[in-house]
């Protein structure tokens, strides 16, 4: 069926079955213009079992994509990365369909087995909660990556001014393609090897690099642009 992405599972090279779904996150702000939002698929690929003979691991985890962008007006841009220390991209839907998945599609699967191949053909979609928000930044100067500062979910204002207040963060299993070249459209520098290598990268501040590092996950493509 054309245009239809409906995975099943298939083997991975160590003979474990492996699973893929796209997923969406929608974040949407409040801005004394009005409601702005931004939306940005990803791409998660899980194998599931042991990993190899001294691995401790049950499941291995690909991911492709990029940051939501929210453009704000005025050259102000919110960005939800794709991963931050304790709530990583591939857990998203584990967190937040896990319980539903098994409750609506239950089966004598293994219980990951079970959860990820009724994950990959279910269209859903559902708020994160407030706990395990994609870490957000911001660039002050959205054309110096040294300017990049965290934006705290609860406090926009503080970040933008009077006026801008978080309304959601969903995620959503869907079909539509991953998302290309959104980031780099507005972070020009990303591509920029004065920037993304060393030295220029290196003398950024530990939190800039961090927060770069959350916006892609295939920065030689963007360089190659």
């Amino acid at each position: 069926m054309a245009g239809l992405m409906l995975v099943v599972a298939t083997l991975s090279g160590c003979g474990n079955p492996s699973y893929t779904w796209h997923q969406k996150m929608t974040v949407t702000v409040s801005t004394p213009n009005g409601v702005k939002t931004g939306a940005a698929v990803s791409e998660v690929t899980a194998s599931v079992g042991r990993q190899g003979f001294l691995s401790e691991a049950i499941v291995a985890y690909t991911v492709k994509g990029e940051a939501t962008v929210i453009d704000l007006g005025n050259g102000k841009y919110l960005f939800a990365l794709l991963s931050s220390s304790g709530n990583p991209t591939e857990y998203w839907a584990m967190r937040i369909f896990y319980r539903r998945v098994m409750d609506q599609y239950p089966g004598s699967e293994d219980e990951l087995n079970r959860f990820y191949s009724a994950l990959v053909n279910m269209r859903d979609a559902a708020p994160f909660a407030a706990d395990r928000y994609p870490l957000l930044i911001t660039f002050a100067d959205i054309n110096d990556p040294k300017t990049a500062r965290e934006v705290k979910p609860d406090n926009l204002a503080a970040a933008f001014g009077s006026g801008y207040a978080l309304r959601s963060i969903t995620l959503e299993i869907t079909d539509d393609p991953v998302t290309d070249g959104e980031v780099q459209s507005v972070v020009h520098w990303i591509g920029d090897p004065n920037v993304m290598e060393n030295p220029g990268w290196k003398n950024l501040p530990v939190f800039a690099r961090q927060a770069i590092g959350g916006l892609l996950t295939d920065f030689k493509k963007a360089q190659t642009r």
